[in-house]
């Protein structure tokens, strides 16, 4: 029969697979239109790799077709275990179409891998060039550079002979990687080897030099590619344009996008979204809206990237209410953002103290994402700083239901909350916590103790405390020595307080504001006005300036001991030195002068307090309306419940 080069392949593969080597030429042969004609390649290769139509290894080859279909990747490898354990022999293009779809799979996959190359070996089952190929790209997905470089060797050292695609693929990935040396030297040895540098392989370099700031070689890439006669296409022109918006370098952004028009290429999604961030990093909020409003003219709706670039970029320009639009239209689009952004949005509501939006970003963030212990931590300190317990509790146990441990810096913040609200049960549980989880405590977590127990006037806890800190290793700072004076100043414990005062000196350190203000406040629970005195004497010496807690204190003890002229002097010092009175400061003024009758002063502190835009409370209204009731001024009195009802209606 006289048949046809196809037909007699067929015919060979399907009719007499079971031959030896030797029958399959001689049918081969004899099949032949004219007697001299040779098997061709593919007819060998026929007869080797498909030696017979076993119908159980047919029927899991389709299997395998129908999962490489529907992506299921990761179910494939159970498939070639089947297979394997029923002894069902397997060629080189099963091992391939197995281990290609195996690398796929997004997890881990080394042992799966290590397995089938094992088995290869085991069979005797020879690489060829598409096998080595999805090792590459295995190796280099997973950062395994070295690994992939070792890879190469192996099949230069088999005699398979890299092609276009070997070279793109590997330089690609070493582009992807930063490593930037050994992708020249892969470049120049492709080039010796008489490979032609293709689009892909100039896009992979321009795309190197780009992601590592590389701007002149960029530059002279695409002068290069240009001079090969390889036309740039539209990743090109984006990889270009990305590169000149993260510099910042906006004029040859532009440049390089009037380029991209002459060549026929119009903006697309990407080139949009890369403008968008240059125009962002520069802070031109008026390009970037101008940049949106080009993109939808051209029929190019904004994607997910694209929101998510103009919501990074607005937050570093602090436009709360620009942020708050792009979510909208982030929503209306059903986009939900990545998990960086959501990281980004909770710090920015951090950073304005919008406690209950950021609540709200991480509920939403919660639909889709884990959260990770950096953000939990972050939120916990946020509620911390606000003493917010009962919330930064709630995230608390989130965190050890999912068994994360938080950070020390969210620990130590943890147990200045609870301090400061008297809760010292659920302190020494997060610090009993800290310890468990082997989170080494360190001085501000100690202080932080300390100062809890002072404020809850447990002195000998606090003593205990203070101990332990020094057992451990942890010399006490200042802050510490100032949170034991304050505590005993607080109780009264006046010798104690003044013996730590001498232990700052001790340990080469020196007083500070704070350490002054809990002096005076200890002193003035016990009357010794005279002490206050000298400390503010003191402090003038020093080279720093008293803050508005230091002043309130003197101002406090000053006026609850009547002395009236130096309460005024320090008033006013306070003033000079450009510290803006609160409305304790003059709550306490006030209520001096109408006290003593020196109504005239009380009127002029008033006045001032309002022309410092400082908004009067309830007491300072009642010490008024009970100074001019005593002194029989009916009608001030009159006039100032009136202004009174002004803020207080009820």
């Amino acid at each position: 029969h006289r048949v046809d080069r196809r037909q007699r392949q067929m015919c060979i593969r399907d009719r007499y697979g079971g031959l030896d080597t030797v029958n399959m030429l001689r049918f081969t042969l004899l099949l032949s239109p004219k007697k001299t004609q040779l098997p061709t390649f593919r007819s060998w290769r026929c007869f080797a790799l498909y030696p017979s139509k076993d119908p159980l290894k047919v029927e899991y080859q389709n299997k395998i077709k129908r999962l490489k279909r529907e992506s299921k990747h990761g179910e494939i490898y159970q498939i070639f275990e089947e297979m394997i354990a029923k002894g069902i022999p397997l060629h080189v293009g099963n091992y391939n179409s197995i281990l290609s779809s195996v690398v796929k799979a997004k997890k881990d996959v080394t042992k799966q891998v290590k397995n089938i190359r094992d088995e290869m070996a085991r069979n005797n089952v020879t690489p060829n060039i598409q096998t080595f190929h999805s090792l590459i790209c295995y190796y280099g997905f997973n950062k395994e550079i070295d690994q992939m470089e070792r890879i190469f060797e192996e099949m230069k050292s088999n005699y398979i002979v890299p092609n276009q695609v070997t070279y793109s693929s590997i330089i690609d990935l070493l582009a992807k990687n930063h490593r930037l040396e050994r992708m020249e030297i892969l470049f120049e040895e492709m080039k010796r080897e008489n490979i032609l540098p293709n689009q892909e392989v100039y896009n992979s370099l321009i795309g190197g030099y780009a992601k590592n700031k590389k701007i002149d070689k960029m530059e002279l890439t695409l002068n290069d590619m240009i001079r090969d006669n390889i036309k740039p296409n539209q990743v090109t022109f984006n990889l270009m344009v990305e590169s000149y918006a993260k510099n910042k370098q906006i004029d040859k952004m532009e440049r390089i996008i009037r380029d991209m028009k002459l060549n026929n290429f119009a903006p697309d999604l990407v080139t949009y979204t890369c403008m968008i961030d240059g125009y962002g990093k520069i802070g031109d909020f008026e390009k970037i809206e101008s940049t949106l409003g080009d993109m939808r003219r051209d029929g190019i709706e904004p994607g997910r990237v694209t929101f998510m670039t103009m919501i990074e970029n607005y937050v570093k320009m602090n436009l709360i209410a620009k942020v708050e639009k792009a979510l909208l239209e982030l929503k209306r689009h059903e986009l939900v953002p990545d998990f960086n952004t959501f990281a980004i949005l909770i710090s920015f509501f951090i950073k304005h103290d919008q406690l209950d939006r950021m609540e709200q970003i991480f509920q939403e963030m919660k639909k889709t994402h884990v959260p990770s212990s950096f953000i939990y931590c972050s939120m916990i300190i946020a509620y911390a700083k606000k003493k917010q317990s009962r919330r930064m509790d709630g995230l608390f146990q989130e965190m050890k239901s999912k068994n994360m441990v938080p950070s020390r810096v969210a620990y130590n913040y943890m147990i200045t909350c609870y301090g400061k609200n008297k809760q010292v049960d659920e302190m020494e549980q997060t610090y009993q916590h800290m310890v468990k989880y082997k989170v080494v405590p360190d001085h501000f977590t100690y202080t932080s103790m300390i100062d809890g127990y002072g404020k809850n006037e447990l002195i000998e806890k606090m003593e205990q405390t203070f101990k332990e800190m020094q057992q451990n290793g942890i010399p006490p700072n200042l802050v510490t020595f100032n949170a034991m004076i304050d505590s005993y100043g607080k109780c009264k414990q006046i010798e104690k307080m003044e013996d730590f005062l001498r232990q700052i000196y001790q340990n080469g350190l020196e007083p500070d504001i704070f350490t002054y203000s809990a002096l005076v406040d200890g002193y003035g629970r016990i009357n010794q006005i005279e002490k206050i005195e000298k400390i503010f004497e003191e402090i003038k010496t020093k080279n720093f300036v008293p803050d508005r807690v230091f002043y309130a204190l003197v101002i406090e003890y000053f006026a609850t001991h009547r002395k009236g002229e130096k309460m005024e002097r320090v008033f006013e010092e306070m003033k000079t030195n450009k510290i803006q009175p609160e409305v304790f400061e003059y709550n306490l003024v006030i209520d001096y002068f109408g006290k003593n009758g020196l109504i005239e002063k009380m009127e002029m502190a008033f006045e001032e307090m309002k022309g410092y835009k400082v908004v009067p409370d309830l007491a300072i209204f009642e010490s008024m309306i009970d100074c001019f009731g005593r002194n029989k001024m009916f009608e001030k009195m009159e006039l100032i419940s009136k202004e009174m009802k002004k803020y207080f209606p009820k």
